[in-house]
């Protein structure tokens, strides 16, 4: 998986992985970047949701070219993004 580029990227709004220990342990064995949509996301109609997914994907895109690998970018619906290791 390292050697490949562009690396595979996750995007998710399930943070369930991040807090079941097996899951989480899976996603680091892995080796992938994780892009979490955090709270809010799922609360917001279609159209806002795709105005702010455009908005904020090439900081994303730029996070996870740059991140190590087994990194979580959790993106807020307040459009705030933080890199974390898993």
């Amino acid at each position: 998986m390292g050697a490949m580029n562009p690396r595979p990227v996750i995007v998710s709004g399930d943070g369930r992985i991040l807090t079941n220990r097996v899951e989480r342990a899976a996603l680091k064995d892995s080796q992938l970047t994780y892009i979490y949509l955090g709270s809010g996301w799922n609360n917001i109609v279609w159209n806002d949701f795709a105005l702010k997914i455009i908005r904020v994907w090439p900081k994303c895109v730029v996070m996870a070219s740059k991140a190590r690998v087994g990194s979580i970018i959790a993106v807020t619906a307040s459009e705030k993004i933080s890199i974390h290791r898993i």
